[in-house]
């Protein structure tokens, strides 16, 4: 029988073989689609701080490869290696800090879980900024040096600065 002829019997041919597997492979997306519904619900993050952390990661990546040309070395492919593990290591933290703050949203302990996955990308923000100031700075004293600056400016601001925003607020004359 020429079945390119006569398309609907192609449908009907081998129907008893067709159905069952038709209604399994349906079933099984069913459950797929309801696995990824709550998935989805736990695995929903800020996708600004998301951005941010992989733009900093680009930009560390960048910042290192540069670095280690200035500094006269070769580019191997094991430091290349410690950017995929240190993806690794980001994605099961922010995995584990997003299903753990998402899987308790709707509950007593929702005020105090709500930021950790905020505070895990943050927190991989802040290393990826730690670790492009070191590339940038040409080491990890001089990001010291840096930051500690930084942190003594944020913790007592210099008269100059406070002086400064009064100032600003002054209306001209």
């Amino acid at each position: 029988m020429d079945l390119a002829r006569r398309p609907v019997l192609g449908l009907v041919y081998m129907w008893q073989a067709k159905l069952p597997v038709s209604i399994s492979g349906a079933a099984i997306l069913s459950v797929v689609e309801v696995i990824m519904g709550h998935y989805g619900r736990l695995l929903h993050a800020d996708p600004v701080l998301v951005l941010l952390v992989v733009a900093l990661m680009a930009i560390d990546w960048i910042t290192g490869i540069v670095a280690s040309v200035r500094r006269g070395e070769s580019i191997k492919s094991l430091k290349m290696r410690y950017t995929g593990w240190k993806i690794l290591e980001y994605a099961g933290l922010g995995l584990v800090a997003t299903m753990f703050a998402n899987g308790f949203s709707h509950t007593v302990f929702s005020p105090i879980t709500n930021i950790f996955d905020d505070a895990a990308l943050f927190y991989m923000a802040s290393t990826e900024i730690v670790s492009v100031i070191e590339n940038v700075a040409g080491g990890k004293e001089a990001a010291r040096r840096i930051l500690g600056r930084i942190m003594s400016f944020v913790r007592s601001p210099s008269e100059a600065a406070v002086e400064s925003v009064r100032n600003d607020d002054q209306p001209a004359p």
